[in-house]
């Protein structure tokens, strides 16, 4: 039988209305996208490194919603 890991997170220092992860890959880093009082904005979990990503053109939306399966160095 396989062992599955179910790990919780949200944005770290930011109160959220919510935190969603669309993606992963072979390495684990995750994406997705949370919601906060300034709109909605993807970000990137690697290992313990959390970056929040925003389109400087999008009005108040962005969302990562997969990544390359295979991450490089």
């Amino acid at each position: 039988m396989p062992i599955h890991i179910f790990n919780t997170f949200n944005q770290p220092g930011v109160f959220t209305s919510g935190t969603e992860a669309f993606g992963i890959n072979d390495v684990g880093q995750i994406v997705g996208q949370y919601s906060d009082l300034g709109g909605t904005h993807g970000f990137l979990l690697s290992g313990r490194t959390y970056a929040a990503l925003d389109d400087p053109l999008a009005t108040g939306h962005t969302f990562a919603w997969g990544m390359d399966t295979q991450a490089t160095a």
